[in-house]
């Protein structure tokens, strides 16, 4: 269920709403909530390259799998900050694992 929620804005921030809805023949409030899913996706973005989220932890924040993550990744240019150190490593703890 969809919920109201008050929110102040810049006169630039209002202005660029309703340009972007009058060019696309949208509501302002479509492209408000669309430019707050690509901000949504930004951040989890800057969140995953910092180290601060991890492929898993990326994917529940926006609810998708880890499949159409690393999908998005990939169209965004976005590469992960693991370095091949590290994914060495993680082989060698699975083969003590097994």
């Amino acid at each position: 269920m969809d919920k109201v929620m008050s929110v102040r804005l810049t006169d630039d921030e209002i202005r660029f709403i309703e340009k972007i809805a009058k060019k696309n023949k949208l509501e302002k409030s479509t492209v408000a909530r669309e430019l707050i899913d690509q901000g949504k996706i930004l951040w989890v973005f800057k969140e995953y390259q910092k180290g601060r989220l991890s492929i898993e932890d990326a994917a529940l924040e926006l609810n998708i799998t880890i499949s159409e993550l690393l999908d998005l990744l990939a169209e965004y240019g976005i590469r992960s900050p693991l370095q091949f150190e590290d994914y060495l490593q993680g082989l060698e703890t699975l083969e003590k694992v097994r």
